[in-house]
């Protein structure tokens, strides 16, 4: 009999299934030595979350903008708001509505798995070894995933972490509202000492009773909102509808939202160089006063509005403050300077330069292709006035093959790679490759926006005084440097003050206002059946008021030292408020036979028609209102005064406007 029928068959199997494994242990003396040198190949995987980089950050919604016209009989974008009576209208959409587009996700998932794909297989390229280099890449989710030996996950996460870090970067964008006279106190001077301020300030700032702060915080790119509000509901309308056969009175309640809010979107190319910010400031006191509106129709409640409004786009240095910029009226509002911080915090641990691995960065190019947006502040309007068809020097088309030819001693190194998807810019290389793309962004930051002070003063002369300041007008427009001190008014000399910094064609505005919200007129609306015609009136409120609003623009001319500047603008005072009574006819009732009364026929005539008409009084209300408005376009010389606008009235007092426009030091 065979060995193998003497063996019961569950010992066979236990030896099939043991004798493969003893040849494979260690310590097995079948089992041939390892080579010397040789260690066992270990496999390790990585998970880097680069959502900062894919994903498109939270947007804010921008609701600023003003709550009704300032002058009531205007048509222009001062006179009339856009879409709506009176109220920033938060159902519009905020972001939506917005002319210009979000700049969303830096780098999309597919860009930033084809680099990284790009940088491992140049990297087998290079490799000596029998076996191609790793490591295996993946994606899932919002995450890399790679796996391969130690030595390759480590060249993996030295490539993408200095580009995470970056990303998850948060900026602290800080808005101050201050006192002038705080202001003065911490920085004397401070009017005649430009733009930028020293972060010192800013906090010495901080410690005064009468200042305000609002604090956002967000990415690059992210819309970031901040601000407390309250809340007031009016009874504000008594609405008509004409749904049925007769006109039916519907009382409504409008919310009116009151407190202070700060909007802005930055944009940061490089983390070395200035953060562009779009950026938005409102300030709102909201109270009701009653009004009846006679004709049966009941009493409504109309707003009262004090509004401080400041739309600009800056560059500001990461770090230090800056003067966004100052409103101060004589007559009425609450002198305001504005003042702005933008603060970086860096998400994981701060390295210095010379330990910062070269990896890969990734620099955001929107700025040169387009401008990212923005607020809703001012209406389509103002942005036609001032905005032109701008021509971008550099296009994402052929921007990749424009930037190697600039410095091909960069780009024609082997190490030193980039790609151009988009607004972004990947760069892969040397300190030195990073660098040049550091140099070139600054540079283009500092050529395209330059920083100036916008600044707007309103003078009342006696006619003396004003022909001395005419006297001192040289050749080409402007004021001889020291003018204010040969003059001597009578009575007040600053009638008001405001200035606005920001780059150049971009619109910047300053608007503070008190405005008082009435009863314009009363629309008919009637309805009813084949015997009667019913007419309700339907009441419709306004808004008009005093104070200051001004939207410009500058720009840099072809002349030397000369700017373009273009002004639309207002100063409004309110003298009276006058109440009137109107009589109107409400109804009308016809014949049986169906033939209609004629409006003042007797009852005589009337037949078996029982009332003719009702007649009733409404109130409304006739404002006076003192207006100087500006719409102009003037050539400047940069750093010097200049009379862009005057009057003289029957009383031989004169009004003056005189405007400046001052450049920030280059290279802040």
């Amino acid at each position: 009999m065979p060995l193998a029928r003497k063996i019961p068959q569950t010992i066979r199997i236990a030896i099939a299934i043991a004798v493969p494994w003893f040849f494979l242990l260690p310590t097995s003396p079948l089992r041939p030595p390892p080579v010397l040198g040789e260690e066992p190949e270990k496999k390790e995987s990585l998970l880097i979350d680069v959502s900062g980089l894919v994903s498109p950050p939270p947007q804010a919604s921008f609701v600023l903008e003003p709550y009704g016209p300032l002058i009531f009989w205007s048509g222009d974008d001062i006179g009339k708001p856009r879409g709506f009576a009176f109220g920033p209208d938060r159902d519009s959409g905020g972001a939506e509505t917005c002319e210009r587009s979000d700049p969303g996700a830096l780098v999309g998932l597919e860009n930033l798995f084809q680099i990284l794909t790009d940088l491992r297989n140049g990297r087998r390229a290079d490799s000596q070894a029998e076996k191609p280099a790793g490591p295996e890449l993946s994606v899932q989710g919002g995450r890399i995933r790679a796996e391969g030996t130690a030595e390759e996950v480590r060249w993996v996460r030295s490539v993408l972490q200095p580009a995470v870090e970056e990303a998850e970067t948060s900026l602290q964008v800080e808005c101050l509202l201050a006192s002038p006279e705080a202001l003065e106190a911490a920085r004397p001077g401070w009017r005649d000492q430009g733009i930028y301020f020293e972060a010192e300030v800013f906090e010495k700032l901080l410690s005064d009773p009468r200042s305000r702060l609002l604090r956002a915080s967000g990415r690059s790119g992210q819309r970031l909102e901040a601000g407390s509000e309250e809340v007031f509901s009016f009874l504000n309308d008594y609405e008509v509808s004409q749904a049925g056969v007769i006109p039916v009175i519907n009382p409504v309640l409008s919310s009116f939202p009151a407190g202070e809010r700060l909007e802005a979107l930055p944009v940061w190319p490089d983390r070395d160089g200035p953060v562009w910010l779009d950026i938005a400031l409102g300030s709102y006191r909201v109270k009701a006063e009653s009004w009846y509106l006679g004709c049966d129709l009941g009493t409504v409640e109309l707003p009262v509005v004090d509004e401080l409004l400041l739309s600009t786009v800056v560059s500001a240095p990461a770090g230090q403050a800056i003067l966004l910029g100052e409103i101060s009226r004589a007559s009425n509002g609450e002198p305001a300077a504005i003042l702005l911080q933008v603060k970086a915090s860096p998400a994981g641990e701060s390295r210095s330069e010379e330990k910062k691995p070269a990896g890969l960065r990734f620099y955001d190019l929107s700025l040169l292709f387009s401008r990212p947006g923005g607020k809703i502040w001012p209406g389509p309007g103002s942005r036609k006035l001032f905005s032109d068809e701008r021509a971008f020097p550099w296009n994402a088309d052929d921007f990749e093959e424009r930037f190697r030819a600039r410095a091909p001693e960069v780009w024609g190194k082997k190490e030193n790679r980039l790609w151009a998807r988009g607004r972004c810019l990947a760069v892969y290389g040397s300190e030195e490759a990073h660098r040049t793309v550091k140099k070139f962004l600054q540079d283009e930051m500092s050529r395209s926006f330059p920083m100036a002070m916008a600044a707007l003063t309103g003078l009342k002369l006696p006619r003396d005084q004003y022909l001395k300041l005419r006297a001192l007008e040289e050749a080409g427009g402007w004021l001889k440097p020291g003018w204010s001190e040969g003059i001597k008014p009578a009575g007040d000399q600053m009638l008001w003050r405001c200035s606005v910094a920001g780059v150049p064609g971009e619109f910047l505005g300053l608007r503070q206002v008190k405005l008082q919200g009435f009863i314009a007129h009363f629309e008919l609306v009637a309805g009813g059946t084949g015997f009667a015609v019913v007419e309700i009136p339907d009441a419709v409120a306004t808004t008009c008021g005093e104070g200051l609003d001004f939207r410009q623009a500058w720009d840099r001319s072809g002349g030397q030292d000369l700017v373009r500047w273009r002004l639309l603008g207002a100063d409004a005072a309110l003298k009276e408020m006058r109440d009137l009574k109107a009589t109107v006819p409400t109804q009308q009732v016809l014949e049986e036979g169906g033939t209609r009364l004629q409006r003042g026929q007797s009852h005589a005539h009337a037949g078996s028609a029982r009332l003719a008409e009702t007649v009733q009084d409404l109130n409304l209300q006739a404002p006076h209102q003192q207006v100087r408005s500006w719409r102009l376009e003037r050539f400047l010389q940069a750093g010097r005064d200049a009379i862009l606008s005057a009057e003289i009235d029957r009383e031989g007092v004169a009004s003056v406007l005189i405007g400046r426009l001052d450049p920030a030091p280059a290279g802040r």
